[in-house]
């Protein structure tokens, strides 16, 4: 039922929403990492309309556990009210939830899109999925998006 909402109110704003060239441009916000259940400070520069690359770092210190890294995405479709993309990820994390503590390493491969709503021209809201390779105490694959999807807001300048 809580994917339907969240499905629901992204169609529902989509409309109102505008592709956008952000050739030069930074953008400065917040992620949804699921591998920490926390959110990671963004930063986000696009190199060219088609080219971005992201740096991420956040930390949950309830949980002990950390992450950071960065995303390089390509613009594979600019729709009217969406940029539509594809990416890979590198990540260093660390979980010291459970002894002894453990740092290790993640790739991901994700897709995704981010679109921006009309009275709100700078600010960006992203989502994305895809599988990620984690490698930390034991090696496995599994889905990136904690539940649903991961997301970001992005304000750029």
């Amino acid at each position: 039922m809580r994917t339907f909402i969240i499905l629901a109110g992204i169609f529902a704003f989509a409309r109102f929403a505008s592709a956008k060239n952000l050739e030069g441009r930074m953008g400065f916000g917040a992620s949804y990492m699921g591998f920490s259940n926390s959110t990671a400070v963004s930063l986000k520069y696009f190199h060219s309309p088609y080219l971005a690359t992201n740096f991420l770092i956040g930390f949950n210190t309830e949980s002990a556990t950390y992450v950071f890294g960065a995303k390089t995405s390509r613009q594979v479709l600019l729709e009217e009210n969406m940029n539509v993309f594809l990416g890979v990820g590198a990540f260093v994390v660390s979980d010291n939830r459970t002894p002894p503590t453990a740092t290790g390493v993640e790739f991901d491969a994700i897709v995704g899109g981010e679109f921006f709503l009309a009275g709100l021209p700078n600010l960006g809201l992203q989502f994305e999925a895809g599988i990620g390779l984690r490698s930390l105490r034991t090696t496995s694959f599994h889905s990136v998006g904690g539940g649903f999807a991961n997301g970001a807001i992005h304000y750029y300048f």
